[in-house]
């Protein structure tokens, strides 16, 4: 037997499937359902939440979205991009990231020299709301100014005007297709459009509920897709 202190004996557990667990003391379920969050995959977490947030006819839509990516039937990013006159950023609220996405991004073509009318929207968004203080912040500090920007409800008018609608996560995948069908083809989530040209179902999530690192992360992370947009328009196609 084990002596006092020294490693924990294994008890059956008869009732929740877990087989064995290690004698201790008795765990809280709050701390219970923490352990069990993580035996599951992340990426099954995240699937489980985003499917689980949608309405019905945004889960088919997500899934059907889903089923062209895997069976490689979205057009290719670099070349719908190319031919694009108007890009639009889209997020839920319109006061973190797609205007910071949006502004970015047309720095960097006032920069390179190229004649693209660049916009943003949220499929959530409250018509007039300020950006975010701690987006403006985070975008100041990487010379981006955010403090005039005001938000935008994204609706048809706005789809039609855009050639190329790109969007920050899954649910606002899911919720444009769901409302406007006629986006597909030149919607695109921007950590999935990759420099190879592969497109893939890659999201940047909202940080809307974190604090002002998890908003500079998350900048971080749109500053690093824009460029990748920006210079796709920099090479030939291949």
């Amino acid at each position: 037997m084990d002596s006092e202190g020294g490693p924990a004996a294994l008890l059956p557990v008869r009732e929740g499937g877990l087989g064995w667990v290690l004698a201790g003391p008795p765990m809280s379920r709050t701390s219970l359902r923490s352990v069990l969050r993580g035996l599951v995959p992340s990426g099954v977490r995240r699937w489980r939440y985003v499917l689980g947030a949608l309405a019905p006819a945004e889960r088919r839509a997500l899934v059907r979205a889903t089923m062209r990516v895997g069976l490689r039937r979205v057009p290719e990013w670099r070349s719908t991009l190319r031919r694009a006159r108007t890009v639009s950023f889209i997020c839920h609220g319109n006061i973190i990231r797609s205007p910071f996405a949006a502004a970015a991004f047309a720095q960097l073509m006032r920069e390179r020299g190229h004649r693209i009318e660049v916009m943003s929207a949220g499929v959530a968004a409250r018509t007039g709301e300020r950006a975010d203080p701690r987006a403006v912040e985070s975008a100041l500090e990487r010379g981006v100014p955010l403090a005039a920007h005001r938000a935008t409800m994204l609706d048809a008018l706005h789809v039609k005007n855009a050639d190329v609608l790109v969007v920050m996560d899954r649910l606002n995948l899911a919720r444009v297709l769901a409302r406007h069908p006629e986006a597909r083809g030149r919607l695109f989530l921007l950590a999935g459009c990759h420099a190879d040209g592969r497109t893939t179902l890659d999201e940047i999530h909202d940080p809307v509920a974190g604090t002002l690192d998890d908003v500079r992360k998350s900048h971080a992370e749109v500053l690093e897709g824009v460029r990748r947009l920006a210079d796709a328009l920099e090479r030939d196609p291949e």
